[in-house]
């Protein structure tokens, strides 16, 4: 029987205080035994539980055991390695001129609902706050807004531009991450989704791990599951240096090539191209700045 275990003999106490530290303990059960039947093991003291009208809240230790054991599988960081980027002419002229790479708000994605950004997730979860039609026309700072982003792939995608950067990244001990995008589709249930299920069944207020916001940023509906995308994606936070800047649309981050800094460094070790054409235009953007060494190569 799942009250016969230490905590909650005489489960439910009539004594007020006993019986709130029983639901505390029962709260901690619930998460630890899905997360068990999942394959992640976890410990959550009872006295680390906050149990809330909203949500069920956890110290800073167990809040972020928790995060890692719910969304650590699901959405596997990766440290460091060997992408494709996938752009136009345009955008090759503004890399070679600035020595940057952009990673552009997350608004700019959002501004085509189909894509889900943001709100896939959000839906499956039910966390109404991220969707676009329940946003606040007067906040400054809307869902998304503190994110910035570049899509990574390690395929042949040459449908999303004919010329391809060969970039190394890494994110160890910096601000950015890469994670491979995940596709999930409306009615699927998640490791939360289980975990909040069987909380309400106990009549408790669902958790909501903390690095919830930043996951949302990961998951799109399976049509685009073809993309094999690997994202980059940058969260800021208060306090640290805004150096944001604005390309007259949207907003982006310059992250600058060859350069340590706090968010990711990047390397552009080669530039391929899919035709004699994009080959010769190549040729003479890169001509007189700061990659005019790289010499690009015709892939067929």
């Amino acid at each position: 029987m799942k009250y016969r275990r230490p905590g909650l003999l005489g489960y439910p106490s009539p004594n007020k205080t006993i019986y709130e530290q029983q639901r505390r303990q029962l709260a901690a059960y619930v998460i630890k035994d899905v997360l068990m039947t999942a394959g992640r093991r976890i410990s959550i003291n009872a006295g680390s539980v906050r149990i809330g009208n909203r949500l069920i809240s956890f110290d800073t230790r167990t809040r972020r055991a928790l995060s890692k054991a719910v969304y650590g599988r699901v959405f596997p960081r990766i440290r460091r390695g060997k992408f494709f980027h996938y752009t136009g002419i345009e955008a090759l002229e503004n890399i070679a001129a600035s020595g940057e790479l952009r990673l552009y708000s997350l608004r700019k994605r959002m501004q085509a609902p189909i894509e889900g950004e943001l709100m896939n997730l959000a839906r499956i979860e039910g966390w109404n706050g991220l969707e676009i039609a329940n946003e606040d026309p007067d906040d400054p700072d809307p869902p998304g807004s503190n994110m910035f982003y570049t899509s990574l792939t390690q395929g042949d995608l040459w449908g999303f531009g004919a010329i391809r950067l060969r970039l190394r990244v890494n994110t160890i001990e910096k601000m950015g991450q890469l994670r491979e995008m995940q596709y999930h589709a409306a009615g699927d249930v998640t490791l939360l989704g289980r975990i909040n299920a069987e909380l309400d069944a106990e009549n408790f207020p669902p958790i909501l791990p903390e690095s919830s916001y930043r996951m949302a940023a990961y998951s799109v509906p399976p049509a685009f599951q073809n993309e094999t995308e690997i994202r980059l994606l940058y969260l800021h936070l208060g306090g640290v240096p805004d150096l944001r800047r604005n390309d007259g649309e949207f907003d982006y981050w310059p992250v600058r090539l060859h350069t340590s800094n706090r968010v990711t460094d990047i390397t552009l070790t080669g530039i391929d191209v899919n035709s004699e054409k994009a080959l010769e235009r190549v040729r003479k953007v890169l001509a007189g700045t700061g990659l005019s060494a790289i010499e690009p190569v015709l892939v067929r």
